[in-house]
């Protein structure tokens, strides 16, 4: 099965590598390219069911809900993110360019994937913090000193969550992305042999 799903490098949007039944590849094949120029919490879901050629009804019989449907897509993503990237990293340089690229080239799914909207409910908010704790889990892999991972993770969370929220200036956010890189690796000195 093919898809027309996108062209970025970072193949975390190919849902036919996704090991997908049927309507589960038809949600994210839909759901990928509105993410493109969309934060979800903008999808109505008539836009997101017309997207996938059925009615909300349809969508919602087989998730239960609109916000369920979210954390399908974003638990997909995540999923495959880590196994084509984050697995893979074996330095604080790599995992950091790992979350970078994410939200640089995919701030909508960036956002679905380790943000919460303030309107889900409690146990889905859970979703994004676990997997918040797996990348610190992989972050605790990477440094010496594990007291850092959580400031680690702060600097990386919060600088890539200026960028997908456009506080940061587009010309320049590679330079400044660089630096704080630069201080991220500064502060933990080594990773682990």
């Amino acid at each position: 099965m093919t898809t027309l799903v996108t062209n970025t490098q970072l193949g975390i949007f190919d849902a036919s590598k996704m090991n997908l039944d049927d309507f589960g590849f038809k949600l994210l094949n839909a759901a990928l390219p509105l993410l493109q120029s969309t934060p979800a919490e903008q999808i109505p879901i008539r836009q997101l069911s017309g997207a996938i050629g059925c009615v909300p009804s349809t969508l919602l019989n087989k998730l239960s809900s609109y916000q369920l449907c979210w954390q399908f897509i974003a638990d997909k993503c995540f999923s495959y993110w880590l196994d084509i990237r984050l697995d893979k990293c074996t330095q604080l340089a790599d995992l950091a360019d790992c979350l970078y690229e994410l939200a640089a080239e995919q701030p909508f799914v960036w956002r679905l994937i380790f943000e919460y909207a303030p309107d889900q409910a409690a146990h889905l908010i859970d979703h994004s913090l676990n997997r918040q704790q797996i990348v610190c889990g992989a972050l605790s892999g990477l440094i010496r000193d594990n007291s850092k991972v959580n400031s680690v993770w702060y600097m990386l969370f919060g600088f890539c969550r200026l960028l997908v929220t456009n506080r940061l200036d587009s010309s320049d956010h590679l330079v400044r992305y660089q630096a704080v890189k630069y201080d991220l690796i500064q502060l933990c000195q080594t990773n682990k042999s």
